[in-house]
């Protein structure tokens, strides 16, 4: 899944934190975060087309990517200079077919997962999971692990920005009840390392936009909105202050599409897990817009605020987020209880639907058919227009020209030509040939 269609983010974290609870129980585990050195640029494009061949691919299919890789320059000018080079690799990016180019040259690194590791990929960043009963056996299964990826990314030419790679432990569910405290934290040091340089060991990691923290609580992340909150409100700040009489409805849209958008960034992962600490929270930082944006006093509480609005509590809206990505997404029968006596859409895999399709072959040309007809139309200097001849035996009959407006398209035209034709035929009652 290095490169899927929209949406998928989701499902990339879930399906990441659901390894991490499975494994949790009887492993440690540990997730690292690798990032490729410039990934889009260095895509080497003689070791795609040898990919190419070890797939088997259509020549068809080469050839194509081939003229579509083919030629391409980067050139740079400024008052001064202007200068212009051949370019011989990278993905070219925001076309329909990068995002393909690049899942084929990057699955041989997918293909490597086995039962200690496990690698996911999502664009070009890599997310690595690996499992061990002790912690001398994790630290050795990372080790392995990152030395096998480091040196399958450098058979396809590519590397590792070691500074940028960071890891987050783990801490089995079955030995935390020998610890102090249900302590989350090994006993033991571990030491991760990529081409002899370690890398940085933290308690909370970014992915995809989402900071995941060593107990899977969330609290990492939902911490983390403060700073943007603060940001997000400076520039709506600005315009209260400078235009007070602003329509209100335009700063409901403000808060809907941008600032409660992106506080509640991939809601329907973390949303299931809120505690009243956590709810606590959002409260805070929804109360700092519904403040400005009622321009209330600071005792009024956020309740007030929320119903004064007509702005529904941060952690509800969350909530709503993460029902409908188990719902629609996950297809989970959690909350089938919500409305048991409404028949809703269910997921049903395409394989298992039989195929009820017919094979429908239509005559070329109807026996003993007292004419044929034939029909022309053509578009030509914005002129639109029709022609429609009429044989019989080998012989023309009669010719009909016709011409349209200047906005009839030549689809219109094809379909007035049909029409004419069946006309003609029905009119004079003859059975005919189209053509």
């Amino acid at each position: 899944m290095a490169s899927v269609r929209a949406g998928a983010v989701s499902r990339a974290i879930q399906n990441i934190v659901d390894i991490i609870r499975e494994k949790s129980q009887t492993h440690h585990i540990a997730l690292i975060s690798l990032d490729i050195k410039s990934a889009f640029h260095n895509m080497n494009w003689s070791v795609l087309f040898k990919l190419f061949d070890d797939l088997n691919f259509p020549k068809f299919f080469r050839n194509f990517i081939f003229h579509y890789l083919n030629n391409r320059t980067v050139s740079f000018s400024n008052e001064i200079v202007s200068i212009s080079r051949a370019c011989f690799r990278g993905c070219p990016q925001g076309s329909v077919v990068a995002p393909t180019i690049w899942n084929i040259y990057i699955n041989p690194i997918l293909e490597r997962n086995n039962t200690s590791f496990y690698t996911q990929a999502f664009a070009d960043d890599l997310a690595l999971i690996i499992s061990g009963r002790t912690a001398r056996e994790l630290e050795a299964n990372t080790n392995i692990a990152l030395a096998e990826i480091a040196q399958h990314l450098q058979e396809i030419k590519l590397s590792l920005s070691v500074h940028k790679c960071q890891a987050l432990v783990f801490r089995s569910v079955s030995s935390r009840k020998f610890s102090k405290r249900n302590s989350t934290i090994l006993n033991r040091k571990l030491t991760f390392k990529i081409n002899n340089f370690s890398i940085k060991i933290s308690d909370s990691l970014k992915i995809l936009g989402i900071v995941l923290d060593n107990k899977l609580t969330w609290t990492a992340h939902i911490s983390s909105l403060y700073s943007k909150i603060l940001s997000l409100t400076s520039n709506f700040n600005r315009v209260i202050k400078s235009d007070w009489s602003m329509n209100r409805n335009i700063l409901k849209i403000w808060y809907s599409t941008i600032i409660e958008k992106a506080l509640l960034y991939r809601a329907s992962n973390w949303a299931g897990a809120l505690t009243k600490h956590h709810i606590s929270r959002l409260h805070s930082f929804q109360r700092v817009f519904l403040l400005r944006f009622t321009r209330a006093y600071k005792t009024t509480s956020t309740n007030v605020l929320n119903v004064l609005t007509g702005i529904p509590p941060l952690h509800i809206t969350a909530k709503a987020e993460f029902c409908k990505f188990q719902i629609w997404v996950r297809r989970s029968p959690s909350y089938n209880h919500i409305i048991n006596n409404i028949p809703l859409d269910y997921n049903i895999n395409i394989r298992n639907i039989p195929s009820e399709q017919k094979s429908i072959v239509l005559p070329s040309t109807i026996q003993e058919a007292d004419f044929e007809v034939y029909t022309d139309e053509s578009r030509i200097d914005n002129e639109t227009g029709l022609a429609v001849c009429t044989f019989q035996q080998n012989d023309n009959v009669s010719n009909f020209l016709f011409k349209l407006n200047s906005y009839n398209s030549v689809f219109q035209a094809e379909l007035e030509a049909i029409h004419f034709a069946c006309n003609w035929a029905l009119q004079n009652n003859y059975q005919y040939s189209y053509r």
